[in-house]
């Protein structure tokens, strides 16, 4: 997307030095209007006196490749997305938190109350995560997925009705969550450090 030229010039004159080295650094990252209004800006600046210096002075940093688990670049981009991935992980306990509310009023059995405890343990240990930020944490959350998945597989066989679309729909959802499970616990795993 490309951008005005004169509020990227005004963000790139309000940066401090520090601030303005870093995007010369990283801008391999940056659209080309940008690493120009940088290094113009440097120039002004008395960082470097001419173009043929940010290659010397600057060497650049090779863009990321693809990641199936890009990490942020500082701890509060860490965190921002750790948080991010917890309330996620908020919507994904309300699910079999109503599902189980929903049978028990239907029912009225104790067997509804399995996914009720499911839905709100999940919910439980995902505040947990946010707050502690511990990767054993993560690692029951995964345990309960299983326990989940096998729950849904036992009632899945009850109903006979179940199509193809049913089961991309829940091989997806438990994909999905598997891989957010992995990625929060190596979020986790670099908070720690």
């Amino acid at each position: 997307m490309e951008q005005n030229p004169e509020i990227v010039k005004s963000r790139i004159q309000s940066l401090s030095d520090v601030e303005l080295k870093k995007v010369l650094v990283k801008r391999l990252s940056y659209q080309s209007m940008a690493v120009d209004f940088a290094v113009e800006e440097a120039i002004s600046r008395g960082i470097i006196s001419h173009r043929d210096e940010v290659d010397q002075l600057f060497p650049a940093e090779e863009e990321a490749g693809f990641s199936l688990f890009p990490m942020p670049n500082n701890q509060e981009g860490a965190e921002r997305m750790l948080d991010s991935l917890v309330r996620i992980l908020y919507i994904l306990g309300v699910i079999p938190l109503v599902y189980g509310v929903l049978n028990l009023s239907d029912s009225g059995t104790i067997s509804s109350m399995l996914p009720m405890f499911f839905g709100a343990a999940w919910i439980f240990i995902a505040f947990k995560i946010g707050r502690d930020h511990k990767a054993k944490l993560v690692n029951v959350l995964g345990v309960f997925l299983s326990l989940e998945v096998l729950y849904l597989f036992l009632e899945i066989i009850k109903i006979s009705a179940m199509k193809m679309v049913d089961w991309a729909i829940l091989i997806s959802v438990v994909s999905l969550t598997t891989y957010l499970l992995m990625y929060m616990w190596r979020i986790v795993k670099r908070l720690a450090i």
